[in-house]
């Protein structure tokens, strides 16, 4: 007979006593190694299991599962839920942020792309009704404004892209 002996006393009565309070984890983790049959699986002293109630009590990680990371961690967030609830927020804040950011930057990019391509459709189907213009192209034949307007409404029936065909009869009508 030993101290714990009296471990083995102090666990029974303990268990006793969370028996009807469907104890949590950490309280079963205690009785076991409280009430181990085996002495020398045992707390080693009372001390120890009352620094195991103490760590219980004050949401820290038992002796005996300091060594399991996620256990300490978890142990950690549960003292410190306001601290940590204010990293995730901020952390979640910052990720969302960034992916709206991210959004409007590729929207405002594909915006400039459509752009661009009505503007290169535009600018190409007066290029073309100016080259139909230019005296070596024409042959000698004097075009009319009249003349270069049916030259871009054929250019028009041409294209199967009714935003450029848009874009170049605002331009025109401008």
């Amino acid at each position: 007979l030993d101290i714990r002996s009296d471990v083995y006393q102090l666990g029974l009565l303990l268990k006793e006593l969370t028996q009807e309070l469907n104890p949590p984890k950490d309280v079963k983790h205690i009785l076991f190694y409280a009430i181990q049959k085996n002495i020398d699986d045992r707390y080693s002293s009372v001390n120890q299991l009352k620094g195991d109630i103490e760590n219980f009590l004050s949401s820290r990680p038992l002796e005996r599962k300091k060594s399991i990371p996620v256990y300490v961690f978890r142990k950690y967030v549960e003292r410190n839920r306001i601290a940590f609830s204010t990293v995730v927020i901020a952390f979640l804040a910052v990720v969302v942020s960034t992916y709206i950011y991210i959004d409007r930057i590729t929207k405002a990019n594909q915006e400039i792309q459509n752009e661009k391509v009505l503007a290169e459709g535009s600018l190409n189907r007066f290029l073309r009704i100016f080259e139909q213009a230019y005296p070596a192209n024409s042959k000698g034949d004097t075009l009319t404004v009249y003349d270069l307007l049916a030259i871009g409404d054929s250019l028009s029936s041409q294209s199967n892209n009714s935003l450029v065909n848009g874009r170049f009869s605002l331009l025109v009508g401008d």
